[in-house]
């Protein structure tokens, strides 16, 4: 008998502390969201360097019609339609990591493109708690 109360409360320790530690992991999103009225096009190449996890990247991004694929040349191009969203990143941390990302080019009446590591984390803009955010208007 107080040996199964002891392997209860082994068990109940363990769950408590799992829920705990899953209860404080901070996640970041940082998302395109097209805020225009129209269909606008989003080119994102990744950095060679990066490759292993570049072509996941590539797969797992969330939103936007996806146009192109081209792994040899490591970049992909969507299509957001207006009010449609384009989650780039989501991970672990306060932060955003958009370190494999070379190039992020944005097609509509203007053109934006965002062609190193810096002017890529400036362009996005935190929202609130850990959600970053480009906005196209």
């Amino acid at each position: 008998m107080r040996k199964e109360k002891t392997i209860k409360n082994i068990f109940l320790i363990l769950f408590i502390s799992l829920f705990y530690s899953c209860m404080f992991d901070e996640y970041n999103t940082s998302t395109i969201i097209n805020n225009s009225n129209r269909n606008i096009e989003v080119k994102i190449e990744l950095n060679k360097e990066t490759y292993k996890s570049s072509l996941d990247r590539l797969k797992n991004i969330n939103g936007g019609l996806i146009k192109v694929y081209d792994t040899i040349n490591m970049e992909a191009k969507y299509s957001l339609s207006p009010k449609e969203e384009l989650q780039l990143d989501f991970k672990r941390g306060r932060i955003p990591n958009l370190k494999d990302f070379k190039k992020i080019s944005i097609y509509d009446n203007d053109t934006i493109v965002l062609d190193n590591e810096s002017k890529i984390n400036l362009a996005f803009e935190k929202q609130w708690r850990n959600k970053f955010v480009l906005e196209i208007k």
